[in-house]
């Protein structure tokens, strides 16, 4: 995550409020604490293969 953060705040400020959007919505649907914690973790990581794209096609 820090290879994909150290490109670009704007892509760690994105990652971190689509985690916490889908933590949001895990805990509204009722989701027990694990289970919302690696959707919380998924919503971080979603754009992960961006590590490997040139800025250029971003």
């Amino acid at each position: 995550m820090n290879t994909l953060f150290e490109k670009s705040d704007r892509e760690m400020l994105h990652s971190k409020r689509v985690s916490a959007i889908c933590g949001d919505i895990a805990v509204t649907m009722g989701f027990d604490e694990d289970d919302v914690k690696q959707i919380r973790l998924a919503g971080l990581m979603h754009d992960i293969g961006k590590i490997d794209i040139d800025n250029h096609y971003q």
